[in-house]
C-alpha cells in the first residue's frame, strides 16, 4: 500500500466539501479521496483547512540558519552538524536542514592537513636536548620496548571540518 501526498488545495477542497455535507461518503465520491482519510483531516485540521506557510517566514528562517551555521564554522571549522544544531535558540533545525543549508552554501566536510606545532623552535630544541641527555643515562640493557601505536592517534582533536568549496 502507498501512500498519497496530497496538495493543500486538495486537502482544504475536501475539507470543505465535507462542511456542507457533513457526510464522510458524499464526500469521498465527491473528491475521490477515501473517507477515512478526510476524516483523518477533519480531525486534525478541523473546519479551517490547511493554511499556506508564510513564504517570506521561510525565506527570514532560511536565512538566519545560513547566517548562524556560517558565524559558528567561521569561529569553529571543525564542528559537526549536532553542534551546529546546538547554536540555535529553540525551535532549533533538524540535522537534515542544517546538512542542506550546508550544501546549498556549497560548504563540504575534509579531512584537515594539521601540520602545525604550537611551539616555538627554541623550545622544541630545548625538549630535544634535553629528551636525548636523559636517553643516554639509560642503560640498553634493560629496556623493554613496547610500543602502542593507539597513542599515536588522537582521538580527542578532530581530524576533519568544514570549509566552502572552490568551485
Amino acid at each position: 500500500m502507498f501512500k498519497r501526498l496530497y496538495r493543500p488545495f486538495e486537502i482544504n477542497r475536501a475539507l470543505k466539501v465535507y462542511s456542507e455535507t457533513k457526510s464522510l461518503r458524499k464526500t469521498e465520491a465527491a473528491v475521490q479521496i477515501s473517507k477515512s482519510t478526510i476524516h483523518r483531516w477533519f480531525r486534525s485540521f478541523g473546519h479551517k483547512g490547511i493554511k499556506k506557510r508564510s513564504l517570506k517566514r521561510t525565506k527570514q528562517r532560511t536565512k538566519h540558519i545560513q547566517q548562524v551555521v556560517v558565524s559558528s564554522l567561521h569561529n569553529d571549522p571543525f564542528a559537526t552538524l549536532s553542534h551546529l544544531k546546538h547554536k540555535f535558540e529553540e525551535p532549533s533545525p533538524s540535522i537534515s536542514t542544517i546538512s542542506r543549508t550546508l550544501k546549498a552554501l556549497k560548504y563540504k566536510r575534509r579531512k584537515a592537513d594539521i601540520k602545525s606545532i604550537y611551539c616555538s623552535k627554541e623550545v622544541l630544541n630545548q625538549k630535544q636536548t634535553a629528551f636525548i641527555a636523559a636517553m643516554k643515562d639509560i642503560d640498553v640493557t634493560r629496556v623493554i620496548s613496547i610500543v602502542d601505536e593507539t597513542g599515536f592517534l588522537s582521538v580527542d582533536k578532530p581530524s576533519s571540518g568544514y570549509s566552502p568549496s572552490n568551485g
